[in-house]
């Protein structure tokens, strides 16, 4: 019973935004499973206790740096960030984040807003909505850009959606403004999400649903209530609601599908304290299977 409630006040007690890892990630590294080599990935900087920056090896700018998040604070709560040309400002009503807004681009060609919206029932979010809105001077663009241009996907699986989004956005001619909703219904087991249903739409007409299917360990999760723009845009919208590290996942189109048009499964080692110190992805698609190895350091 002592257990349970204070499980249940972790739960109910903490406050959004605010980030303190049982462990402090110094850096992930990708690993080459044939020669053994190394080449940096990302790379954690911390002030304290206070997660100040982040270092995407793995993502460049127009200059062809590594693109690097900064976090500003209001004491120990996580109130905006800033990523290459985008800043982010975080909304809370109490303990909770009710909203985020992402702007991105450059005013005098195009300017792209991404809002993510949170819903709750009880002390879980059960509702993630996210609308991009861009807007650009020309009234027809090349497929090419569009998809560049609109909202990037919120993890790797939306990323693949894109291509859909971009060909139902070229249909819109003489409009020059996009609006893509993506509504999140998550299902949960304990303390993880386990599965989530979305609807995507364009100028309000239905482009397609999706259904997401996860199952987790029983470690510690060292990313869980970093809810960073960059990390729920480029890698794993859920990563930072669940307790544990996820292990399979599996995502459907369409209502009636039951087989996956692409999955993943995440193997993992371990430290003494239960958290993961390297993993290997194995993701399989339409088109071709990959297999990559990480490794995660900690701060001493």
């Amino acid at each position: 019973m002592a257990v349970a409630a204070v499980a249940l006040c972790a739960t109910s007690c903490k406050k959004d935004g605010v980030y303190k890892p049982g462990k402090q990630i110094a850096k992930i590294v990708y690993i080459d499973d044939e020669d053994g080599t190394t080449e940096p990935y990302e790379t954690w900087n911390w002030d304290g206790k206070l997660l100040k920056s982040i270092t995407y090896h793995w993502l460049s700018d127009a200059n062809g740096e590594p693109c690097v998040e900064t976090f500003t604070y209001d004491g120990n709560r996580i109130v905006a960030s800033d990523f290459d040309d985008g800043h982010t400002t975080y909304t809370y009503d109490g303990k909770r984040l009710s909203s985020f807004e992402f702007t991105w681009g450059d005013t005098s060609l195009w300017r792209s807003t991404v809002v993510y919206s949170f819903e709750y029932e009880g002390d879980r979010i059960s509702t993630i909505t996210q609308s991009g809105h861009t807007v650009t001077p020309e009234k027809r663009l090349p497929m090419g850009m569009l998809r560049m241009m609109l909202p990037e996907p919120i993890c790797q699986q939306i990323q693949r959606d894109g291509q859909r989004e971009a060909a139902e956005a070229a249909k819109l001619g003489a409009k020059n403004v996009v609006d893509i909703v993506r509504t999140y219904k998550l299902t949960w087991e304990g303390s993880n999400i386990a599965k989530v249903e979305c609807e995507c739409r364009s100028n309000d007409e239905l482009i397609y649903t999706t259904t997401e299917v996860m199952t987790y360990d029983d470690m510690h999760n060292p990313f869980m209530d970093l809810h960073d723009e960059t990390r729920m845009f480029y890698i794993d919208m859920y990563v930072s609601f669940c307790s544990n590290n996820v292990l399979t996942w599996n995502k459907y189109y369409g209502a009636e599908s039951n087989t996956p048009e692409y999955s993943s499964t995440y193997t993992y080692k371990y430290d003494e304290d239960g958290y993961p110190v390297e993993y290997v992805l194995m993701e399989v698609g339409p088109y071709r299977t990959t297999t990559s190895k990480f490794a995660l350091e900690y701060s001493k």
